[in-house]
């Protein structure tokens, strides 16, 4: 239901916007649909990186970079994720 590619940008503008329960929502729709997606846990990091547990938005990176080592994105955020 989401174009793929765009959800990093999404993710992004949703956590500037503070737009905690639109990101929840959609990371739960995600994960639903596509359960073997980095883009997925992606969004759900993505989710407590937002709210500020950072030790489950690391979890949930590290999860996406174990399931694609080129996604840039997930990489990106990991390292937001430790100087935060």
């Amino acid at each position: 239901p989401y174009y793929v590619e765009a959800i990093p940008l999404l993710c992004s503008v949703l956590i500037e916007l503070d737009k905690q329960g639109e990101l929840y929502h959609i990371a739960h729709k995600l994960v639903e649909a596509n359960p073997d997606s980095a883009v997925s846990w992606y969004a759900v990091g993505s989710y407590y990186y937002l709210v500020k547990k950072f030790p489950q938005a690391r979890k949930y990176f590290t999860k996406a970079t174990q399931m694609d080592k080129n996604f840039s994105a997930s990489w990106i955020a990991f390292g937001h994720c430790y100087s935060a």
